[in-house]
């Protein structure tokens, strides 16, 4: 009967040794000495890791203490072997955390991957660490790379599979966004929604949807339409006041899919049409800077995608949506929140201040910006405004359109 109390024991004493392991992620993955993570965000991730393995041993203790005592006897070591299983499941929970970490953070030990990944973790704090207290508290987030179409992101607090709350904010891009630098506008799409929700914007644009449709006259399923889609507006309105031009300019590109797709309506999904939203863009471009490039993006986008060619139910809802974008941008554009001290949105960056025909345009656009590290949210508006400039106008006009910025 002894050798079932040898046997628990030792299993026990097996899991205490996987649970340590748990805060063994930084030796395990960083050979480069601590580089691959700035210390702010390895103490976020090593604190998340140490709270797992703090509940663990905590419950294994516990645990030992209880049965180990009568571990000779047939029904309590029956019970202690089905409480260890499921502490090994539980366990294994929490390995599946440890080893996204150790997946996102070995990325970083490419030469090359690594130092675009920390360009990107740079920009994303740029876009996040406004002088609101509410910001300043969120670490800082930590991009890396996956597979699939879009971008997307795991909030900092969001509860993990094992029930511990993620300490970063994760935010996932394709690679190909990282091959076309000018396109992280994605990245500070992502930061948009940890500042929604740490705002509260969601429920304000939300509502904002609905006066205006109202004072439309528009069908309020119109307006609730766009009241859902705010969950993605208002990301993409944090987007275009971080990076300026860069917003629009990236959207048209990245959203240039098949009409079905680009009409595509799906009254459960938080996305908006990719129709609607690429005009929603180009309207902020014209609030804030008057006629532009914008103009001829919006003609272009309208030819490519003719509502006429759509199903006449179908085009007559999207003609109604298309009535509401432009108060809509408008009243996105000026309404002040309370809960942030009265400011606009757009007061959180200086950048949509420099009208995009203001920068030098001299040798400041490499091609699609593959070789310039873009680590502020004000560069990217900066070259994608330099490209855009360069690729559309005459000497003159630039000189011209200059003066007027």
């Amino acid at each position: 009967m002894a050798a079932r109390a040898y046997d628990l024991r030792r299993r026990i004493d097996g899991m205490a040794q996987r649970i340590d392991a748990l805060t063994g992620l930084r030796r395990l993955v960083d050979n480069q000495g601590s580089s691959v993570l700035s210390p702010t965000q390895w103490r976020a991730v090593e604190q998340c890791l140490a709270g797992a393995a703090n509940t663990h041993r905590l419950a294994l203790k516990q645990l030992a203490r209880h049965y180990l005592p009568v571990a000779n006897i047939a029904g309590a070591a029956r019970i202690c072997n089905e409480k260890l299983g499921q502490q090994e499941l539980h366990l294994a929970v929490s390995f599946d955390v440890f080893d996204t970490f150790a997946d996102i953070i070995t990325q970083r030990l490419s030469p090359r991957l690594g130092p675009m990944l920390a360009d990107c973790d740079a920009l994303a704090k740029d876009a996040l660490k406004r002088d609101i207290p509410a910001l300043q508290i969120i670490e800082d987030p930590i991009v890396y790379c996956d597979r699939g179409f879009g971008a997307s992101t795991l909030r900092e607090g969001v509860t993990l599979p094992d029930g511990n709350p993620n300490p970063v904010p994760l935010i996932q891009i394709p690679y190909t966004r990282l091959a076309e630098p000018l396109h992280l506008t994605s990245v500070i799409h992502e930061v948009g929604h940890e500042i929604a929700v740490r705002l509260s914007l969601i429920p304000v644009f939300a509502n904002l949807a609905r006066r205006v449709c109202q004072g439309l006259g528009i069908p309020s399923r119109i307006g609730e339409s766009y009241a859902y889609w705010m969950s993605e507006l208002v990301p993409d309105f944090i987007g275009f006041c971080a990076s300026g031009l860069a917003q629009p300019a990236s959207i048209r590109e990245i959203l240039a899919l098949p009409p079905a797709d680009v009409f595509r309506f799906d009254s459960l999904d938080p996305h908006p049409p990719p129709y609607l939203r690429v005009l929603m863009s180009f309207a902020w471009s014209r609030i804030t800077w008057g006629r532009g490039l914008w103009d001829g993006w919006e003609e272009m986008w309208q030819d490519f995608y003719p509502v006429e060619c759509l199903a006449p139910d179908k085009a007559e809802v999207f003609r109604q949506f298309q009535k509401v974008i432009q108060p809509l941008a408008e009243c996105m554009m000026t309404v002040r929140l309370q809960a942030v001290g009265g400011i606009r949105i757009s007061e959180l960056y200086s950048t949509i201040d420099a009208h995009p025909a203001s920068f030098n345009l001299a040798g400041s656009a490499d091609g699609r910006g593959a070789n310039i590290p873009i680590r502020s949210c004000r560069t990217l508006h900066q070259l994608r405004s330099a490209l855009e400039y360069q690729a559309n106008h005459t000497s003159a006009e630039k000189q011209t359109l200059a003066k007027l910025a």
